[in-house]
């Protein structure tokens, strides 16, 4: 398990970057943040770009992009009617080592069965789990990471309370997070913080260090 950051958060995009750098935690490039005024940051080839979550308009550049920033995958959420692009997208990323990734929503894919068929006829595909999501659906994350658990290359972290996603760890009902960390706290994984963009660094750093903590509890009771 390993740390990440979305950048989507409340604080301008080189605020956001120094924070990070000097916290030594990576990052998810939002794919607002992903244009040339934001690229050209000279504190941008500091810092580590584990992801980007992009647009598949966008996605030819954003391939060149992950490949320039060393990224390990790209992150799509597409329509349905832009599935068909996904086959080209694949075999891009392949070329330049670069993953191309889907995550659970509510109108891409609710279950672990959509998924599953999804990964299914797009060889190549790959998930980012989001338990926050699985929740909110009243899905239960381990159907996820049983069906699916050779193709997870991320996790998408938020709390949950009462239908509200996207707050930092420890705001909601933490506890259905667990049985996640249990599964991947031993594995190279990165859980990427994915807050509500009204939070700020703070909130997200505080949220790892909770998480952190979190982890070593559920060592100690294993």
């Amino acid at each position: 398990m390993r740390f990440v950051v979305n950048t989507y958060l409340s604080a301008s995009f080189n605020d956001i970057l120094r924070s990070l750098i000097s916290a030594k935690v990576d990052i998810e490039l939002h794919h607002s943040q992903t244009k040339k005024d934001f690229v050209k940051d000279p504190l941008l080839a500091k810092a580590n770009v584990n992801s980007i979550q992009g647009t598949i308009r966008d996605y030819k550049y954003l391939i060149f992009l992950a490949d320039s920033l060393n990224s390990e995958y790209i992150l799509f959420n597409p329509e349905k009617s832009e599935l068909k692009k996904l086959q080209e997208m694949i075999e891009l990323g392949k070329k330049k080592n670069i993953n191309i990734a889907i995550e659970n929503t509510e109108t891409l894919g609710r279950t672990p069965t959509d998924i599953y068929n999804l990964v299914r006829d797009y060889p190549g595909l790959k998930f980012v789990f989001n338990p926050t999501t699985a929740k909110a659906c009243g899905i239960n994350a381990k159907g996820f990471m049983k069906m699916l658990k050779d193709e997870i290359i991320g996790v998408n972290i938020s709390d949950y309370f009462k239908e509200i996603i996207g707050l930092p760890y420890s705001l909601g009902e933490s506890d259905f997070l667990d049985p996640v960390i249990e599964e991947f706290m031993e594995k190279n994984i990165p859980f990427v913080m994915k807050l509500d963009s009204k939070y700020d660094m703070n909130d997200a750093l505080i949220s790892i260090d909770k998480m952190k903590a979190r982890v070593k509890g559920l060592k100690k009771s294993i």
